[in-house]
């Protein structure tokens, strides 16, 4: 499908979202402006990683697009910036790279990117990763709220079964995470976080696949921080609880 079918086919959000873009090339900065505005979005633009971070603080930003490397302050460092500020953590952050190696990906996890384009950027893909990233920002901001939580996948009613069927399940695959954890039986812990991480994938409950992704993280780090692990198990907990009540 070209960009312009997906484009008419793409509702019109219900608020005009802002999306900071940082790139040291003049060239790449219009680009990415172009094919933001034709799709929708209002766009900030900015070259270096020191300036994305103040725009962040400053402005109400619902998504970065940030090059990896820049001159004065490349990607990665601005990044880890932003998501060390409580304020700001949970702004989506898409990666621009044209390298993609292994050393940048392990950077690129390790400063909580969200995910990545590639260059030379398919006008396609770019909206496609934005639009999901945003949707899992508001699916994230319903279930902190306790509002109603609407699969970003599908309405077909067999779907909405299978959604009733994931959300009832909640509490007992947590549970699960937590007795393993503290019972000190670390591979049934990492076991049952991939599964959550999956299934929260497949059943458009991408909160909780990021959720799942940052204990994976901690649970394979060394040393282990236990004490942000029980944090975001905790959060996990309080995060299902809210689901439940919005989905009844």
């Amino acid at each position: 499908m070209g960009i312009r079918s997906f484009m008419l086919k793409k509702k019109k959000p219900a608020r005009v979202e802002k999306i900071l873009v940082a790139d040291d090339s003049a060239e790449n900065r219009l680009l990415l402006e172009l094919i933001l505005k034709k799709a929708g979005f209002e766009t900030i633009l900015c070259n270096d990683g020191t300036e994305a971070v103040e725009i962040a603080n400053k402005q109400d930003i619902s998504l970065i697009l940030m090059d990896i490397y820049m001159e004065e302050m490349g990607g990665i460092e601005a990044t880890k910036i932003i998501k060390s500020n409580k304020a700001l953590k949970d702004i989506p952050i898409i990666a621009v790279t044209a390298a993609d190696s292994l050393e940048e990906r392990a950077q690129r996890i390790e400063a909580q990117m969200d995910d990545y384009v590639a260059k030379p950027v398919d006008p396609t893909n770019l909206i496609k990763r934005v639009s999901k990233q945003l949707k899992i920002t508001a699916q994230m901001e319903c279930v902190l709220n306790g509002k109603k939580i609407i699969s970003i996948n599908s309405n077909d009613p067999m779907y909405k079964k299978a959604i009733k069927i994931f959300v009832k399940s909640l509490p007992d695959r947590i549970n699960q995470i937590k007795t393993s954890f503290e019972s000190g039986d670390l591979e049934s812990a990492k076991r049952y976080v991939h599964s959550l991480k999956g299934t929260g994938a497949m059943a458009g409950f991408d909160s909780y696949t990021l959720k799942a992704i940052k204990i994976e993280k901690q649970l394979n780090s060394n040393p282990m921080d236990t004490k942000a692990i029980n944090t975001q198990i905790e959060e996990l907990i309080d995060m299902a609880n809210r689901t439940s009540k919005s989905c009844k």
